[in-house]
Order: C-alpha cells, then sequence, then structure tokens
C-alpha cells in the first residue's frame, strides 16, 4: 500500500501467486477510448471541474488520472454534454 499525491494505491490479492493490483486508475486516453470522445474532450471536462481527476505530474507538464469510481460518478450525473 502506497500513498501517491493523496490518492491510496492498495494492492488485492489474485491467485496463489500473490500477484495484486494498483486501484483502478485511468488515463486521459483511457477515459476517451472508452467514452469514444476526443481527449481534448476530457481534458476540458477536467479542467472546468466536471470530471475529477488527479495531476500526478508537475504544474508545468500535467499528467492527470482519474478513478474509475469518479468517472462513474461523472456518467451518473449524465454530464457529458
Amino acid at each position: 500500500m502506497f500513498l501517491l499525491q493523496g490518492i491510496l494505491l492498495t494492492t488485492t490479492p489474485r491467485g496463489r501467486g500473490g500477484l495484486g493490483r494498483t486501484m483502478d486508475l485511468l488515463t486521459v486516453e483511457q477515459v476517451a477510448r472508452e467514452l469514444q470522445v476526443n481527449v481534448k474532450t476530457v481534458y476540458q471536462w477536467i479542467k472546468s471541474k466536471r470530471l475529477k481527476a488527479t495531476n500526478i505530474g508537475t504544474e508545468r507538464k500535467a499528467n492527470w488520472r482519474i478513478r474509475r469510481k469518479d468517472l462513474d460518478d461523472f456518467l451518473a450525473q449524465g454530464r457529458m454534454d
């Protein structure tokens, strides 16, 4: 378990090999592909704070990640327009 800019990442056991996976964090590109929209649209949603995201990069060079739960909440609110 470790902390990444305020996001707690944990591993969950998977099978006997002890391999786990981290919490479901998505890139802007993954969100765009899943919703079949342009990546610029996803960046606009983040900039306007309609879609919650965390910058794991620097202030100059942002590198955004979106939690699966935040994407699900965004979709449940019907905020894609």
